[in-house]
């Protein structure tokens, strides 16, 4: 079995409802599918958890065309968790069709991002793998952004994760940052991903949020 990242990028008149909600706007720092209903002819289900302005978001989804019903399953001030029912996507159809033929199967989240992106992974043969990205690739832009083999427990947890964050906790554990004594700085992090001490914090935090929220969304809805 391979594992695959993959980023589809979709046309603004392809976009999606939970796009257009959750992701095209200011308010939203990261939104990531965590489970779906998968009906072909009727309206689909989501749970997302969101981070960013949950005030904004909840306005968004109530005028947002295409957003049937929403229901707050956990909700604080920059952070929740939101049942939602939403009309037909045809391209998110036609996408799951072709990402779980033969022996491929998504592996959630799914992150939505801006720019009408969707980054998911895949799990499967091979050469069931590289079908379904050629045949997708000639109809969307598709990159693949990792490939490897799915025995690798941290695959699972860091799937939560932006690139940059991952990179950022990288660099943090080279010079020394999460030591016990903490051998380096929030300084040194920076350096080593060429920003602002300020920023390479905030990737920081952010990331240990979502690891934390990786290894208890058992408990998510308690």
């Amino acid at each position: 079995m391979k594992f695959a990242r993959v980023r589809v990028s979709l046309e603004e008149s392809q976009d999606s409802p939970i796009h257009s909600a959750l992701a095209d706007t200011t308010a939203s720092d990261t939104v990531r599918v965590r489970y779906g209903g998968f009906s072909e002819d009727g309206p689909r289900t989501y749970v997302c958890s969101v981070t960013g302005d949950v005030s904004a978001l909840d306005s968004r989804l109530a005028v947002t065309e295409g957003i049937l019903s929403h229901e707050f399953l956990r909700r604080q001030a920059d952070y929740a968790v939101i049942h939602l029912v939403s009309e037909l996507n045809e391209y998110e159809i036609w996408l799951q069709r072709v990402f779980t033929e033969q022996s491929l199967t998504m592996i959630p989240p799914v992150d939505v991002e801006e720019g009408y992106s969707f980054v998911f992974r895949l799990l499967g043969q091979p050469e069931d793998l590289q079908q379904a990205i050629g045949d997708a690739s000639e109809q969307l832009p598709l990159d693949v952004e990792r490939v490897g083999n799915y025995h690798q427990p941290d695959e699972r947890i860091t799937a939560s994760l932006t690139d940059r964050q991952i990179e950022a906790v990288e660099k943090a554990l080279a010079v020394g940052y999460y030591d016990i004594p903490r051998e380096g700085t929030a300084e040194e992090v920076a350096a080593a991903l060429d920003c602002a001490p300020s920023t390479a914090s905030q990737h920081l935090r952010k990331a240990e949020s979502a690891l934390v929220q990786a290894v208890f969304e058992g408990d998510m809805f308690n």
